[in-house]
């Protein structure tokens, strides 16, 4: 809403979502089924490309790149 818009309206709100953990937290349990087979201590590199393939895979649920079927999760 712009400044002269909620001027017009004093008795509006605007709301903020904060959540209540870090995003890490949460990639690293989306990813956890492709970084389980890693075993405890996996390789950096296998790491790093477990942790993108999760990334990507939520970003594309997040904005409908995937076909509803696969919404699966």
């Amino acid at each position: 809403m712009t400044k002269k818009r909620a001027a017009n309206q004093p008795h509006t709100r605007t709301f903020i979502f904060v959540p209540e953990r870090k995003m890490s937290e949460t990639i690293l349990e989306f990813g956890a089924p492709v970084l389980e087979p890693l075993g405890p201590v996996p390789e950096l590199e296998e790491a790093r490309r477990a942790i993108e393939f999760a990334i990507n895979a939520w970003k594309r649920l997040g904005t409908g790149s995937v076909p509803r079927e696969f919404h699966r999760v």
